[in-house]
């Protein structure tokens, strides 16, 4: 505020409506400015430590929730095993005389035990920590073998395309995980196109300019491989954007999603020192795109 009131009330009165600051004419360019400065200083400070606090508030939030799934997966791991066992052993007892609704039921609680088992690999997917050097695949294979295997189940209505742009890359996933990643995306993609649409996937090699990973909310810039699957269907709010790497936290009806594909990928990609970016505007689409660190030629010689 500038004027020519200089009294205690005036100043008081200006705080309480809002001024950031307080100058008494006549103006003197050279303070006006050095206020100035000094205002947009402190404000650019406050803006970088809410990134940064939100940065700490995120990360210790994944921590958490990574132990609590950790332990969780390793316990009911430890129950399924046994579940598991006495399930074969009881179905190994059964002769050819053996009640055939016996064995039926037994087998369904052998299904039903594997399905959970798979269940607990992708919570341990989530939970685990740190680049394993030893999974190196070949992107190009791995992204036509993948969708080879997938382009078959997106629905008639859906046009589905495809383009590779790369060739002899190297990428820190094996094929399983990477497939696990894509299927996911599609998967995510197909949902979120109620009737008819389109979905594409792609996979280069270019520079990324500074961006904040919507996974662990990490500043990131360099040369990637990027793999970015785009649809137009419903598209994810701003409020929701972070959550949906949380296991078990799905935006589909019941019986629909389980929530813990999002967080497989926030497992595998950060797991191989990657990041994730989403770009999205609620009934305009969504694209995901999942950065993969480029191996050198020692590490894929290594393999």
């Amino acid at each position: 505020m500038i004027t020519m009131m200089d009294d205690l009330e005036s100043i008081q009165k200006a705080q309480s409506a809002g001024a950031s600051d307080y100058l008494i004419k006549p103006i003197q360019w050279s303070l006006l400015m050095y206020r100035l400065h000094v205002m947009f200083k402190q404000k650019k400070m406050l803006t970088e430590r809410k990134k940064i606090d939100d940065k700490l508030l995120h990360t210790h939030k994944l921590t958490a929730i990574r132990q609590l799934t950790g332990g969780f997966a390793h316990d009911f791991n430890n129950i399924l095993a046994s579940q598991l066992g006495y399930t074969e052993l009881a179905l190994n007892c059964c002769d050819e005389h053996a009640d055939e609704k016996l064995i039926k039921y037994l087998g369904e609680v052998q299904k039903a035990s594997l399905r959970g088992k798979i269940l607990i690999e992708y919570l341990m997917t989530f939970a685990m920590n740190g680049m394993d050097m030893t999974s190196i695949s070949e992107a190009q294979k791995n992204f036509s073998d993948s969708i080879k295997a997938l382009v078959k189940d997106i629905p008639s209505h859906i046009r589905f395309e495809s383009i590779c742009n790369v060739e002899n890359e190297w990428i820190g996933v094996d094929f399983i995980q990477f497939h696990q990643i894509l299927m996911n995306l599609i998967d995510n993609a197909v949902e979120a196109i109620e009737n008819s649409g389109a979905i594409t996937v792609k996979l280069e090699k270019r520079y990324r300019d500074r961006s904040v990973c919507t996974s662990c909310l990490s500043e990131f810039e360099g040369e990637y491989l990027i793999l970015s699957v785009t649809d137009d269907g419903g598209g994810i709010d701003d409020n929701i954007a972070q959550r949906i790497f949380e296991p078990f936290y799905t935006t589909k009806p019941v019986g629909r999603g389980t929530g813990h594909g999002m967080s497989v990928i926030h497992g595998i990609v950060h797991a191989a020192g990657g990041h994730i970016h989403a770009t999205s505007e609620v009934g305009k689409g969504c694209t995901m795109e999942v950065f993969f660190l480029l191996m050198s030629s020692a590490q894929q010689a290594a393999v």
